[in-house]
């Protein structure tokens, strides 16, 4: 019923509306979330091939790849800082805070051949503190 909800929110306006989800949920049941506007808060990592979002800090900063969830962004990807300052990405560091807006896909060989329970396409990315 709340999916359906959601889907006729979705219809009302332009603006896509983001099912918010725990990182736990993601890893313990994928499939779930296939393909659906998702809202999900923990820690990013943003390095040369790897971009993730982790459940903790700690697992953001020693890559427990079993913890996090691949991100995938591209130029159309906005990046937002709480205080509305400009965001400038290469000056992101292992375990910072964030928000992440964007679509699921969960992993097609999990569990044997990937590190990440699966990716997010990435809408939006907001950092929630500054380092």
């Amino acid at each position: 019923m709340f999916v359906f909800c959601l889907i006729l929110t979705s219809f009302r306006s332009n603006e896509t509306v983001y099912y918010p989800v725990s990182i736990i949920e993601l890893i313990a049941d994928p499939k779930q979330y296939k393909d659906l506007p998702i809202g999900v808060a923990g820690f990013i990592v943003y390095e040369f091939e790897h971009q993730a979002i982790y459940f903790t800090s700690e697992s953001a900063k020693k890559s427990m790849f079993r913890n996090g969830i691949r991100l995938i962004t591209d130029s159309n990807t906005v990046w937002k800082s709480r205080s509305g300052a400009k965001v400038n990405i290469l000056k992101i560091q292992a375990g910072q805070s964030v928000s992440v807006n964007g679509i699921f896909e969960p992993d097609k060989y999990r569990p044997s051949y990937n590190l990440f329970s699966g990716s997010i396409a990435v809408d939006e990315i907001y950092i929630l503190d500054n380092k």
